[in-house]
């Protein structure tokens, strides 16, 4: 009996039969016929796999069976549950996946640059808010100079690319977003204050002549390196922020670094601690 529903609802033609002989009452054959606009052998068909949900009485005359109407109530069911506005159910955020996406979008800085800035969630909010909380908090160690000088890289940096994405290619793209995206840029200048302010703090102890060396790896080949990786965390920051294809960001993000490494110079800001300007 089960089969025999299914089946019969189960062809939007046989679905058609049901609901019409269920809301327009019993119908002859030629009635069905022209409702349906079919031909002939296609009923013929679907009235032979209809026959336990059918009676036909001596007149040629089709009625609902038993086992018909219950056939028209579930169709009835299905359709007033699809017109039912669809609630889906939330769950609370669990605080493993908040960390989960903290660590991911802090590890992908590192490994993926690409995927780094697709975090959008609140872990990724947490580790642009820590790395810019780190990085103006150690920059204060070095004195007011530097301080001010890491907050207008970063402040100019933000500026130049909103204003030179919506100037070039009259893209508004969102603040936060790239607020927080922007943040999660400032990785290698962290890292960079961070060495800096290691061998400021003497935390380092070596010799005369491992020290000059050691100054000259890092302005030669560390500080370089950051820079590249800059480049890429602003490029990746920059799509995702604007919408702008790999090739519109990169020119946006080139006249950005451009144009703060010339303010840089012309204000005599340290080489030592912003990457930019190595």
């Amino acid at each position: 009996e089960v089969n025999a529903v299914i089946e019969g609802i189960g062809h939007e033609i046989r679905r058609k039969i049901i609901l019409l002989l269920a809301e327009k009452g019993p119908m002859k054959y030629s009635s069905l016929l022209s409702e349906l606009s079919i031909q002939s052998g296609v009923l013929n068909y679907h009235l032979s796999k209809m026959e336990s949900l059918l009676d036909k009485d001596e007149d040629g005359t089709y009625s609902l069976s038993e086992m018909g109407i219950l056939a028209y109530k579930l169709l009835e069911f299905l359709r007033q549950e699809i017109r039912k506005p669809q609630r889906l159910e939330r769950r609370p955020p669990s605080p493993w996946t908040f960390l989960s996406e903290a660590v991911s979008s802090f590890l992908d800085l590192c490994t993926n640059p690409r995927r780094a800035f697709t975090h959008k969630g609140a872990g990724a909010v947490l580790v642009s808010l820590s790395l810019g909380g780190l990085l103006f908090l150690l920059s204060s160690l070095l004195g007011t100079r530097a301080i001010m000088e890491v907050l207008f890289i970063f402040l100019g940096t933000f500026a130049l690319v909103l204003g030179l994405s919506a100037g070039i290619y009259a893209i508004r793209p969102s603040t936060t977003l790239f607020l927080t995206n922007c943040l999660r840029a400032q990785l290698p200048e962290l890292i960079l204050l961070l060495i800096r302010l290691a061998l400021f703090l003497n935390l380092v102890r070596v010799g005369e002549l491992e020290y000059s060396l050691l100054l000259i790896g890092i302005r030669y080949v560390v500080q370089p390196a950051l820079a590249l990786w800059t480049l890429i965390l602003l490029l990746f920051a920059t799509k995702e922020s604007t919408n702008l294809d790999l090739s519109k960001s990169f020119v946006v993000v080139i006249l950005t670094i451009l144009v703060l490494r010339m303010v840089a110079k012309l204000l005599g800001f340290s080489q030592e601690i912003h990457v930019i300007t190595f």
